[in-house]
């Protein structure tokens, strides 16, 4: 994806590296499924039960859902320990973004995957810019509103697929016209009632510039983390969630960040983007640390400076 371009999307995968913080303690909410949820039939069950934590690892995300003989090899192969996938929502299943089934959750979760998941629902309004399948309305009344609808339905998602209530969910929001008149105003009132409603658990992915992520940060109830796509820095070492050219530092700096710093590389015939992640994530089946002895939550340049493995190429 190319992060500046109104023209692409995100439905791909990704490779994420992730840290928790559990300092915070996520809300509790009521899951509601409204008249528009979009829940896919072939997740029929709870998988296996979520289990957040501190988690340093890097990780994946697909639109396609892999073959339990492509977890196995990325989990054996590679450091990648997160896989995000398209939990749901109205551009992601246009896109043919598949669902994962209550036993394919539970097979990834028992080889020790833990996931970030993706709800890719409405994009920029009509006139904004992109080939968007679903969007917003231009009015911010009515595209907060739809924000609000969204979490909800993610939320009720996220259940169904045997998530917990405090687990976290990353809202795609594509890059789009944001200088077109009332295009950002629409933008960022859909995020907003996304993050006031999931409170602790919303996320939101953008581009660093084409979805004008740093906004987020002077909006009513900005998101708690974010996912911010951007391939060209900084030129020394892009593993990195610092120094990120349009997001000041001085946002969202103590764990709730990730980078989406590369695309378009391939790791067992799966064709990835890669990631930096200091964020809050659900590590699957393997073992975080304490809530009380969180060695590296200190969200900085100098204490974290990059994020673990290699950099990719």
């Amino acid at each position: 994806m190319d992060e500046t371009s109104p023209q692409v999307a995100h439905w791909r995968v990704t490779l994420t590296a992730a840290v928790r913080h559990t300092g915070l303690r996520a809300v509790t909410m009521a899951a509601v499924l409204s008249a528009g949820a979009m829940l896919w039939s072939t997740v029929v069950a709870p998988a296996t039960s979520a289990s957040s934590g501190y988690s340093v690892h890097q990780g994946v995300d697909s639109c396609a859902v892999p073959t339990t003989s492509q977890l196995n090899a990325l989990w054996a192969g590679t450091p990648f320990h997160q896989w995000g996938y398209y939990l749901g929502g109205a551009t992601a299943q246009a896109a043919g973004c598949a669902a994962w089934s209550a036993s394919k959750l539970a097979t990834a979760r028992g080889i020790g995957w833990g996931f970030t998941p993706i709800w890719d629902d409405l994009q920029a309004p009509t006139g904004c810019g992109g080939s968007f399948s679903h969007r917003m309305s231009i009015n911010t009344s009515t595209a907060r509103s739809q924000g609000v609808t969204s979490a909800n339905n993610a939320q009720a998602a996220m259940l169904a697929a045997g998530f917990s209530s405090s687990d976290q969910v990353w809202l795609d929001i594509e890059g789009y016209l944001y200088t077109t008149s009332g295009c950002k105003a629409a933008v960022n009132a859909y995020v907003d009632g996304w993050s006031a409603t999931l409170g602790t658990n919303a996320g939101v992915y953008g581009s660093a510039t084409g979805s004008q992520v740093d906004s987020w940060a002077s909006i009513a109830n900005p998101p708690l983390m974010v996912w911010i796509a951007a391939y060209n820095g900084p030129t020394s070492n892009p593993n990195t969630v610092w120094n990120i050219s349009g997001v000041s530092n001085s946002h969202w700096n103590v764990d709730h960040r990730m980078h989406q710093y590369r695309n378009s590389r391939t790791y067992s015939g799966i064709l990835v983007d890669v990631d930096c992640a200091v964020a809050w994530v659900d590590q699957g089946s393997t073992t975080g640390e304490s809530e009380t002895n969180e060695v590296n939550e200190l969200g900085s340049i100098t204490a974290e400076p990059v994020c673990p493995g290699a950099t990719q190429p």
